[in-house]
């Protein structure tokens, strides 16, 4: 059966090089840390206003 990845399910689970770095992912300390001093302005700035329920979407 193929995966969306591209790799193939096996008896041991999905394979392919995506799977592969999973164990990689978000394991550098500073991952959950601001990229920008202030990301909302960021987000405000490339998506405009939030909606009401506070989601940059972009629309409009």
């Amino acid at each position: 059966m193929n995966e969306p990845h591209g790799g193939v399910a096996s008896e041991e689970g999905p394979v392919g090089s995506e799977f592969e770095h999973m164990g990689q992912v978000d394991r550098h300390p500073g991952a959950h840390q601001a990229t920008v001093p202030d990301e909302e302005a960021a987000l405000r700035e490339l998506y405009g206003e939030p909606d009401d329920d506070g989601v940059f979407r972009g629309e409009g």
